[in-house]
This record gives structure tokens, sequence and C-alpha cells, in this order.
């Protein structure tokens, strides 16, 4: 037993200084926040969205207390080279909002903070209890940011009966799938549709093309030979298929290959073979389509339309992608978007 506890304070004092030194150089958040938010799961990216709140938030309570002691003449400065209050309550924030929305990944995290705290007090700078106390506040904050942000578990959603016939294609035979090549996704969807539906038709909308004409040409030719259409794309790309889909009176499958895809997730497909398997057994249901009447030709939407920043964003985005990249694009948009954006007036039922 005493080789034992050599052994565990030993490797306390080798790996502690290196957590320290992590934490206090500001690179341990950021870079998980980075790993989680580009990973292609959603409840690990909204973990990285509410990990990367939750420790904004506390580090500004963390500030504006301190200001309050400093000005009431009770706060003491910590020692030079320790662990701040606010860094240390933003690490128990964060770990705790991504165990709350990722109990797995929260099972790595946590330990980690728990270590980061431990180094704090194995340093001698504070004593257990104002660690304690910091942690709690962290993690407090993290836990109440539910209440404003309401956590929300990947399940599909309910669905009705198809109200046209949905067809079994085998092997995708009578599958006529568009593919938008401007769509979000990470990893082309071409060669792994060819592989789980190798007698489906894939059509590829290429940058430059119009995608209503392709998708108008592709319903053309399923009306004369009979099948189905298939969409290939993120949100925008399958909602354009959904409007002619409704107009032409045909069933669509919906691939998932674009940055998010809530609507396919939305309806249990969140890969390509969940949908090829949907369309080799012949099963589908049936969703509404949204409408927004104004000044102009009325607009159909699926699950979600925009108005305001965020269609201003995917603009600027749009106009800077070819040269910075998608993600550099996306960040000076923002910023662009919210020196410059004007509010809208919205009429909702009159």
């Amino acid at each position: 037993m005493g080789d034992l506890r050599t052994f565990d304070v030993r490797f306390v004092d080798r790996v502690l200084p290196y957590v320290g030194r992590a934490v206090r150089q500001g690179v341990l958040r950021p870079a998980v926040a980075a790993a989680t938010g580009l990973t292609g799961r959603r409840a690990v990216r909204r973990a990285a969205l509410r990990s990367a709140g939750s420790s904004v938030l506390t580090c500004a309570a963390i500030r504006i207390s301190a200001k309050a002691l400093g000005t009431s003449g009770q706060l003491r400065q910590p020692q030079t080279g320790a662990l701040s209050s606010g860094r240390t309550a933003g690490i128990a924030a964060f770990a705790a909002a991504v165990a709350v929305e990722s109990p797995r990944l929260g099972a790595v995290l946590v330990p980690v903070a728990l270590v980061a705290a431990a180094s704090r007090v194995r340093s001698g700078t504070y004593a257990p209890g104002r660690v304690l106390v910091d942690f709690t506040i962290g993690a407090a904050i993290a836990v109440a940011t539910c209440h404003w942000w309401p956590l929300r578990r990947d399940r599909p959603a309910d669905t009705a009966r198809a109200n046209v016939p949905v067809p079994a294609l085998p092997a995708g035979e009578g599958l006529i799938a568009v593919v938008n090549s401007d769509a979000g996704g990470d990893v082309p969807a071409e060669a792994e549709l060819q592989v789980l539906l190798p007698k489906a038709e894939l059509r590829i909308c290429e940058s430059g093309d119009d995608l209503h004409t392709v998708l108008q040409q592709a319903a053309a030719d399923i009306h004369a030979r009979g099948g189905a259409l298939g969409v290939v794309g993120g949100d925008g790309t399958v909602n354009a298929a959904a409007v002619l889909a409704a107009d032409s009176h045909l069933p669509l499958a919906v691939f998932p290959a674009g940055t998010l895809n809530h609507f396919a997730t939305d309806l249990g497909l969140p890969t390509l073979k969940d949908t090829a398997d949907a369309v080799e057994e012949g099963t589908g249901g049936a969703v509404d389509l949204g409408r927004v009447t104004g000044d102009g030709p009325d607009t159909y939407f699926l699950n979600t339309f925009s108005i305001g920043v965020y269609p201003e964003l995917v603009r600027a985005r749009e106009s800077r992608e070819a040269s910075m990249g998608k993600w550099p694009a996306l960040a000076v948009g923002l910023f662009r978007v919210l020196a410059d954006g004007t509010p809208i007036e919205v009429s909702v039922d009159g």
C-alpha cells in the first residue's frame, strides 16, 4: 500500500503542473470547444455552444462580483501565477455544460476540470473551500442555462402516413437523386450513394448550375417512367426539392449531405444509409409545408425559415466563401452583419 500511495503522489505531482499550465495559458477550453464544434453530431455541437456560452456567463459573473468586492475593499488579489477565480469557475461551467448535453463526453471532461481545480489547491495558493465555491458557481451557471435554452434530445419527430404511394426501390432502381455539389457537408456523398444504391441515377448539380432546373428535369423524367425523386444536400436544397415534389405529387427521398441536416435528422434519417434503407424498403411519411405570404410571391418552407440577421449572414458568408473558406467567411460575415444589420418589422397573424 505504501508503494501505491507513493505512485499516486508522484503521478499527481507530474500531471497537475501540465493541466494547470494549460488552464493558465487559456488553451484548454478553446481546444476542446473547437474539437466538439467541428464534429458532425448535433448533440456534441450543442454541447460546444452551451459550454462556450456558460463560460462567458460565468466569467462575466465572476468579474462583476470581483469589481463589487474590490470597490468595497473586501477583495484580496491572488498570488502571481495562480489560476484566476474566473478561469476555475469557467472550466467548471465548460465541463458541466458539456455533460448536460453529452453525458459521455462530460464523463471525460468533468475529471479534467476536477484535476484543474485540484492543481489550484495543490499549488497552495488558495484554500480548498475557495476552490470549491468557484467550481460550484461555474457548474451552477451551466445548469441554469437549461432554463433559457431547454435540452433537446435527438429523436425523430412524429410524422403522418405518406399521402402519396411510396414505392420500394431495391438497390435504388427508379430513383433519380439530384446531388447539390455546393451543399455544406464536409464529405462527398456521391461515392457512398453509389455503393448503397448502385442502380440509382445520380445527377450532379455543379457549382453555377441552376438547382431548380436540374430538379424540374429530374421530376419530368420520373413522371415519364415512374420512380421517386431524391435530393442530396442540406436544408436549403431539401426545401427546394420538397416544394417541387409536392407540386408534382412525387415521393421525395431526403439524403442528408449538408452542414447540419436538421430536417433529415428530425425524420429519423441522420445518415445516408438510413435514407437508402427507407428507399429500398418503401417506407416513408408525410410532412406539412409552411407558407409565407407577402408583397411578393409566396414562399414555402419545411422545418424552418429565417428573416433578418441569419439570411444576411448566409449571404455575407457565401460572398466570401470562395476566397476565404467557409468558417473564416462565416466569422467575418458575422462581425459585418452585427455591425451593419438593421431591425426588420414582422407582422404575425395581423
